[in-house]
C-alpha cells in the first residue's frame, strides 16, 4: 500500500476504511491493512490520516494519542477519524530511534511505537464501537482451528492464554485465527485477528524453537537487547511484536472459523488442572467487562465526545450491555468449560487439556446452558 492509497478492508462484517499516508500511518496499515481481506463495501469505520486537522463545526476533538490530533465525525452511517500526527522530534535529530528501542520493551522505532498505540488507544475502541452495530463484537481470547474443531480460550491477560495457544499452533498443527482481541459474530464466527501476536521472554522458556522463530530475522543490536533486558529486568519485561504469518506460515493461519469449544481460563491456588462446565451466559456476562477493561480508554473519549456532541457515542454502559448480549448469542451454539489452572500448571498440562476437550467426540457435547 502506497503513501497515497485508500484502502478499505473487513474486519468479518466490519468494512474499515485507510485513507491518508505518512510513516506512521504506513506502519497502521501494514499491520491491520495488510492482515484483511479487501472489501467493495461502503466504510462503517474510516480513519484519515492527514497532515493538517483542518477543524469542522461537525466535528469532536478527542485526545487519546500522544503528540497527535483526533477530530471525531459521524456521517452517513461511518464513524470516522481524521488524524494528525504531529512530531515530536525533529526528523534530523541523530539517535531517536535507537534511544527509543532500547527504552522500550518491544525494541520498537518512535513511528512504529506510535503505530502501536494507535491500535491500543483508538483503533480497537472504535471498531468496537462500530462493530457491535453489526451484531460482531470483540472476546478477549487466543482462537484456533484444526478445520473440525474450533477452540476460543478466553480470559484476563496473563492467565496463559497465548503460551496454550502457541503450543496448540506450533506443536499440534492447529491453524491461528487470533490473540488478545478476537472478532466474533453472533452466529459464533470468530474472524482472525489483524493485529501482530506480542511475545513475551516468558512465552518462549523452554520453548527454544519458538525463540529461534521469533528471534532468528532480527539484527545483533534486537537480540541483545532481548537477553540484556530478560536478565536485568525479567522475563515479563521484554517482549516482541510478529505477524500470524511471520511466525507460524501462511499456512497456519486461518480466515475464519466458526467456534465449536470455549474455554473460559482461570487460575487458582490449588495445584494441577481441573475441568468444569460453564454456562454460555455466564461466560458471556464474565467476558464483557474483559473486553471493556481492554478498551478502557473509550471512557475518557466518550467523556469528552458527550460534553461536546451528546449522544454522538454510546456510553459505556450500554456499549457493555450490547458485548454481552453479542456474546451470549455467539456462544450458545459452543460448548463452554471452566479450566482453573494451579501455580504448578505448565504450558503443555494447559495444552494437553485443551487438546482432550476438542478430542470429545461431537455427538456427546452438549451446548451449553
Amino acid at each position: 500500500m502506497t503513501a497515497s492509497e485508500d484502502n478499505t478492508v473487513t474486519l468479518g462484517r466490519l468494512p474499515i476504511l485507510f485513507a491518508g499516508g505518512g510513516p506512521i500511518s504506513r506502519h497502521i496499515t501494514g499491520e491491520i491493512a495488510a492482515a484483511l481481506p479487501r472489501s467493495k463495501q461502503p466504510a462503517g469505520l474510516a480513519f484519515r490520516f492527514v497532515e493538517r486537522l483542518k477543524g469542522s463545526q461537525n466535528a469532536v476533538s478527542l485526545t487519546p494519542l500522544r503528540s497527535a490530533g483526533v477530530q471525531l465525525l459521524k456521517t452517513n452511517n461511518c464513524l470516522t477519524f481524521e488524524i494528525e500526527f504531529r512530531p515530536m522530534f525533529p526528523r534530523w535529530l541523530p539517535g531517536v530511534d535507537l534511544g527509543v528501542k532500547t527504552i522500550d520493551m518491544n525494541y520498537l522505532s518512535l513511528d512504529a511505537l506510535r503505530a502501536k498505540n494507535f491500535l491500543y488507544k483508538l483503533f480497537n475502541w472504535a471498531a468496537q464501537i462500530a462493530q457491535i452495530n453489526l451484531h460482531q463484537s470483540f472476546m478477549h481470547a487466543s482462537a484456533v482451528t484444526n478445520g473440525e474443531r474450533t477452540l476460543a480460550v478466553l480470559g484476563k491477560g496473563g492467565v496463559g492464554k497465548t503460551t496454550a495457544m502457541l503450543k496448540l499452533c506450533l506443536e499440534g498443527g492447529w491453524r491461528y485465527l487470533s490473540d488478545d482481541l478476537a472478532a466474533i459474530d453472533e452466529n459464533g464466527v470468530i474472524y482472525r485477528a489483524p493485529a501482530r501476536l506480542q511475545i513475551y521472554a516468558y512465552n518462549t522458556q523452554n520453548e527454544t524453537a519458538l525463540e529461534q522463530r521469533l528471534l532468528n530475522e532480527r539484527n545483533a543490536l534486537d537480540k541483545l537487547h532481548w537477553r540484556v533486558r530478560r536478565k536485568m529486568l525479567g522475563a515479563n519485561k521484554v517482549r516482541r511484536r510478529i505477524s500470524a504469518e511471520e511466525l507460524f506460515g501462511l499456512q497456519g493461519v486461518a480466515d475464519k472459523a466458526r467456534l465449536t469449544d470455549l474455554i473460559f481460563l482461570e487460575r487458582r491456588d490449588a495445584p494441577g488442572v481441573e475441568i468444569d462446565d460453564i454456562g454460555h451466559i455466564q461466560a458471556a456476562a464474565r467476558m464483557a467487562p474483559i473486553v471493556m477493561d481492554e478498551i478502557k480508554t473509550y471512557r475518557e473519549s466518550y467523556a469528552v465526545a458527550e460534553a461536546t456532541a451528546p449522544g454522538l457515542l454510546p456510553d459505556p454502559e450500554t456499549v457493555q450491555d450490547a458485548t454481552a448480549a453479542i456474546l451470549k448469542m455467539a456462544f450458545s451454539q459452543a460448548s463452554a468449560y471452566l479450566i482453573k489452572a494451579g501455580p504448578d500448571t505448565q504450558p503443555d498440562d494447559l495444552a494437553r487439556a485443551m487438546r482432550g476437550i476438542a478430542e470429545r467426540p461431537r455427538s456427546v457435547i452438549r451446548a451449553a446452558s
